[in-house]
């Protein structure tokens, strides 16, 4: 999620000026910006903001500690409040105050109990003011990944057991993956499995097959299990032979699925055995076996295979792009011809940053502050990099350790600012950087804190709309904040673009509704705006998401009019049904006008039977 919002309490007139560039985009970094102070409330408090990225189902993070310091005169008492729900905990060293200079701090973990993001929002009141932090976490469970679907174990002299063929079973979740159940064969086929005692995030177990004929013909099973991390099916095959010497050839397994794999990664290298079963002649002409790009394929089966002897092909899966991959691996050979099946998805970069609202109090004019530091972790499958932005102007400064580097899964780097103010004031700065796994930003303030309280509205999501405060301050259709006098209520209210829908609310509100606070702290508020897919095209009043299931319900006996949003189709659109098309591109989101729009296709169009007129399309 991208977050760009303007914190701190200050003046009207400044903040208007910093909302109305944001809501333009003019601003992409801010410089500081300097504003003078009404009141002090005596209260330190940093960071103000905490994600704790990707946490596993049952397990806790880290601890993260907030710093809480009395640069008052009087000594800081009276906490109420502070305490946050499951999933999140909260304990704190403040109770007994906090003498002039003094800090204390709070300490926040995180135990999610289900897959999922969650947000929540600390507000303690003291005799010296109000002080509410942010947190967010996201639950992820187990998942599991198998590399062989198929197996074929060959055919066996009656009364023997076929080479035990084995399964890797992966969990690529932060969950222990648990709860095997089910996965038995009926004889003459069997399996065990080393999994019942789980299966840490990252560890991996087994499942062995194993088939043993006793009567001549052939067999197949299906080995169906369940988990918490999803299910396990392999389906198996095997003949029973009442000949000692067999023949043809064993490939197995038949399909293998690579799981996920990061952008710019590449998995484990899996093979298929090709074992021939003859104890008498050769297996030679292997032909074919490529497969195209992200996966690729090698083989030592050029020579030939010797009587009961074994060969391989090697396959590797390196995607460039996110997406579900498939591709068929074909071979003959001097026995026949076979085909492997190929599975793999190609997974985004991912990182989590935190902390992303750093306060640096009040400071000596000319005098640096101590730096605050934001570690920014690598949280996804592949490598993460493409560092860009980040720099802030005067009084901040910034440095960073992440230029130039390729994070691998795992690794961080971080980014640390200091504050060093040669005029009093009240100065607030946004740090924005962008990674190949998207955008972030780091807020900034600094200075002794005036008495007004901001509010700060950030967007997320695939789709657009707008915001609006009563009272009158807030109106933006893109990241901006506004100070309300404390004590204020405020009502925000959401309205969609005209191609999307309001998903809702998501920090100090839920839920779709009006979103109501008051103006007791710094707060921000996250507007999920998503894209309507499901009104992209329609056909008279039935609606459809894509216009190829549009083309598929048109009428093939009549004319029919598809009309589509001006929005951009990412599909291949395939007419050939002999049916008669007029397909009107370009319209708003009621289906009123077209006059000043158009429809992108991102994909091959072919008209076969039937014919096709088009107007205000633009194909890619």
């Amino acid at each position: 999620m991208f977050k760009v919002f303007s914190i701190g309490r200050r003046r009207v007139g400044a903040l208007s000026r910093l909302c109305a560039a944001l809501a333009a985009g003019l601003c992409a970094t801010l410089a500081a910006a300097e504003v003078q102070a009404a009141a002090t409330t005596g209260l330190w408090v940093t960071p103000l903001e905490i994600d704790f990225g990707p946490v596993g189902v049952g397990m806790t993070s880290a601890q993260a500690t907030v710093t809480i310091t009395n640069y008052s005169a009087v000594t800081l008492n009276n906490f109420a409040g502070g305490g946050l729900g499951a999933p999140f905990d909260v304990s704190q060293n403040c109770a007994a105050g906090v003498a002039p200079g003094g800090s204390c701090q709070y300490f926040f973990t995180f135990t999610p109990t289900a897959a999922g993001d969650f947000s929540a929002a600390s507000s303690t009141s003291t005799n010296l003011g109000n002080i509410s932090i942010n947190v967010h976490g996201r639950g992820v469970g187990a998942k599991v990944v198998y590399d062989a679907h198929s197996l074929d174990l060959g055919a066996v002299y009656l009364g023997n057991s076929a080479t035990q063929q084995v399964v890797t079973l992966r969990n690529v979740g932060l969950a222990t993956l648990t709860d095997f159940a089910g996965g038995g064969l009926s004889l003459p086929f069997s399996v065990t499995q080393d999994c019942a005692s789980g299966v840490p995030p990252g560890g991996s177990c087994h499942y062995y097959f194993d088939f043993s004929p006793v009567s001549a013909g052939s067999y197949t099973g299906t080995s169906a299990s369940s988990t918490n991390g999803g299910p396990v099916t392999v389906d198996v095959k095997g003949s029973g032979s009442s000949l000692i010497f067999g023949a043809g050839q064993r490939v197995s397994p038949l399909s293998l699925d690579f799981g996920p794999v990061g952008v710019g990664a590449t998995s484990q290298q899996l093979k298929v055995e090709i074992h021939n079963q003859s104890a008498f002649s050769t297996i030679s002409s292997f032909a074919g076996g490529g497969v195209a790009s992200p996966f690729s394929a090698t083989q030592d089966c050029a020579a030939g295979v010797p009587t009961l002897g074994s060969c391989y092909f090697y396959y590797t899966f390196a995607p460039a792009s996110v997406g579900e991959f498939t591709a068929t691996s074909n071979v003959s050979d001097s026995y026949g011809s076979f085909s492997i099946l190929l599975h793999g998805t190609g997974v985004a970069p991912a990182q989590n940053v935190t902390p992303l609202w750093l306060d640096f109090g009040p400071v000596a004019l000319n005098t640096a502050s101590p730096f605050q530091t934001v570690t920014i972790t690598n949280t996804g499958m592949g490598p993460l990099s493409g560092w860009t932005g980040g720099g802030v102007g005067a009084p901040f400064y910034a440095i960073q350790d992440c230029a130039g580097k390729i994070l691998q899964p795992g690794e961080s780097c971080s980014f640390s600012y200091r504050f060093t103010p040669t005029a009093a004031g009240f100065y607030t700065a946004q740090s924005n950087v962008s990674t190949s796994a998207g955008s972030f930003t780091v807020l900034l303030q600094g200075g002794e804190h005036p008495s007004d309280y901001s509010l700060g509205v950030t967007f997320s999501g695939t789709g657009s709309g707008t915001v609006a405060s009563t009272p009158a301050g807030l109106a933006c259709g893109a990241s901006c904040s506004s100070p309300f006098p404390a004590g204020t209520p405020v009502a925000l209210t959401a309205t969609p673009g005209e191609y999307s829908l309001f998903g809702g609310w998501s920090g100090i509100c839920t839920g779709i509704g009006t979103c109501a606070v008051t103006a007791d702290a710094d707060k921000s508020v996250t507007a999920i705006f998503n894209e309507n897919t499901a009104s992209r095209a329609k056909i008279g009043s039935v609606l459809f998401s894509t216009l190829s299931l549009a083309y598929a319900a048109a009428s093939s006996s009549a004319t029919d009019t598809i009309l589509a949003w001006g929005v951009e189709f990412v599909e291949d659109l395939t007419c050939g049904e002999g049916k008669d098309i007029i397909l009107k591109g370009g319209y708003n989101g009621d289906y009123s006008s077209n006059t000043s729009g158009y429809t992108s296709l991102q994909g091959v169009l072919t008209v076969g039977k039937g014919s096709l007129t088009v107007e205000r399309l633009v194909i890619l």
